[in-house]
């Protein structure tokens, strides 16, 4: 398909789609919206962005298409691409800001319209006369927002979990984006995201966490009031203790830690009130809260807190020899850097027993660089390129010029040969360790029976807590204990001599 044609179908879908968003019937995710006439606006405005950016996208899907299978059109198609990835950043944008806005004016209404929900006003401890003649009309207001609180969750987290579910769908294609402008964009949209996750998560706070404690204190009271032995409560106290360390990693663990602790936090209260049911002799009161204890407790919003990665991108750019650039002892080659992620194409220009001092035998090739392999030999290269085809063409001119070269290829940071099958090479170092990704009983006694004498420390590697063993003196024992392993590999460390 031709470029111009590719534009005229992109123009004509986004001309098809304005009128048609704009005219479709919108739904209000809450009845009591359906008369705010800028609310209904602005979901109509989201309806024809959302379609507006999927239609952009798939031009740049093809455009990226094109770009692989005719290098020929590089340059048309890349400035193609920037041009149309700069539209879709600002049109996501919107987007962003559209749902934003969205999502505050229903907030606002759900909060609004707490005090007008209908809910049954009987004595807040279901007919007993001790709790309800020793609760303050605090305690009581707390208890009966207690039951608000359900429909406040329920209400946020329709939003929370559609801001989630855009959040991880950025994050899993971020994680596989090659390209600078792609990540800022993407990068931004994470943002807006996170920053709707955490309106809602502290719009729910604000609300609950005060009623989570009124009841709480008024239980106590209330069991201390009837002189509750310790032993007693010391389930309760138990329970208070665990919940303050998971309301702690809660902050670092969930993406809505107010969300995520709500039903733990349900649960001590219920535990307080069996207690009190107990020292009462209540069986209707106990019988309730027994049934509420037995059921599972659910964890509807551990929703994980993501991070996006850090990325290292590659400038794709084919070998040049000579000129101003060309390797020498004022500019010598620099030390490889290889992506984490996805997949990348050098020419291997030679390998020397060590570190190369006479750089005429690199034949005046531009940006070298280097990378050190074990048994003190070095391996240099040149040029990186997206696709095998490409770096076998500059290769075989190389070659041509006397040098005696070959494509290199690296996926997902790891050397491979030409069926993509990593490559296993001896780590540089004296002494090695071995890294295990997935430690669990299994790993443990696999160590236990290979490496009884192995020191186990653990380390941080792309903010993952991994388990490093060793050290070993004998490259061949570290293998065989990571071969042993389900997840591992062996590295290398030098010993100043």
């Amino acid at each position: 398909m031709s470029l111009l044609r590719s534009v005229v179908i992109y123009m004509s879908v986004l001309v098809w789609c304005m009128p048609a968003a704009s005219a479709q019937q919108v739904k209000p995710r809450h009845e009591g919206l359906a008369s705010d006439s800028n609310y209904m606006e602005l979901l109509r405005r989201e309806a024809y962005l959302t379609a507006a950016a999927d239609s952009l996208g798939a031009v740049i899907s093809q455009r990226r298409k094109m770009l692989t299978e005719d290098p020929a059109l590089r340059e048309v198609c890349s400035a193609d691409i920037l041009r149309l990835e700069s539209e879709l950043f600002d049109m996501r944008n919107q987007l962003g800001m559209v749902a934003t806005k969205t999502n505050m004016i229903e907030q606002e209404y759900v909060l609004k319209n707490m005090s007008s929900l209908s809910l049954p006003q009987p004595s807040v401890t279901g007919g007993d006369d001790f709790i309800d003649d020793n609760m303050t009309d605090e305690e009581k207001q707390a208890m009966r927002d207690a039951v608000r609180a359900d429909d406040l969750l329920v209400s946020l987290g329709r939003p929370l979990r559609e801001a989630v579910a855009r959040q991880r769908e950025i994050y899993e294609r971020y994680k596989t984006v090659a390209d600078r402008g792609e990540a800022a964009i993407l990068d931004s949209l994470f943002e807006v995201e996170s920053a709707t996750i955490k309106r809602l998560d502290d719009s729910l706070a604000h609300f609950w966490q005060p009623v989570f404690d009124t009841k709480r204190y008024a239980y106590e009271r209330l069991l201390d009031k009837l002189n509750t032995p310790g032993p007693v409560l010391e389930p309760a106290i138990e329970r208070s203790r665990e919940l303050r360390g998971s309301e702690s990693e809660a902050l670092v663990r969930y993406a809505a830690p107010s969300f995520a602790m709500y039903a733990p936090r349900r649960r001590l209260l219920l535990l307080y009130k069996s207690i009190l049911a107990e020292r009462l002799q209540s069986s209707v009161l106990y019988d309730a809260v027994h049934t509420a204890l037995s059921e599972p407790l659910r964890r509807d919003y551990d929703y994980p807190l993501l991070r996006l990665p850090e990325l290292v991108f590659v400038d794709f750019a084919p070998v040049v020899t000579g000129g101003d650039g060309a390797v020498s002892a004022t500019n010598p080659p620099v030390p490889l850097v290889v992506p984490s992620r996805g997949e990348l194409f050098k020419i291997e220009l030679m390998t020397s027993s060590g570190k190369l001092t006479d750089y005429r035998l690199l034949r005046g090739v531009n940006n070298v660089e280097y990378r050190e392999i074990a048994g003190g030999r070095f391996v240099y290269y040149a040029g990186s390129y997206r696709t095998r085809e490409e770096a076998e063409h500059d290769s075989a001119r190389l070659h041509r010029s006397g040098l005696k070269t070959k494509v290199a290829a690296w996926k997902n940071g790891l050397l491979v040969d030409e069926d993509g099958i990593e490559i296993e090479e001896r780590p540089v170092g004296d002494i090695f360790r071995v890294i295990v990704y997935s430690m669990d009983d299994t790993a443990r006694n696999i160590i236990k029976e290979i490496a009884p004498d192995k020191e186990l420390l653990s380390i941080e590697e792309q903010e993952q807590t991994l388990v490093s063993v060793g050290p070993f003196e004998e490259y061949e024992k570290a293998l065989f204990l990571a071969k042993s392993l389900p997840r591992a590999k062996v590295t290398g460390v030098k010993i100043d001599r």
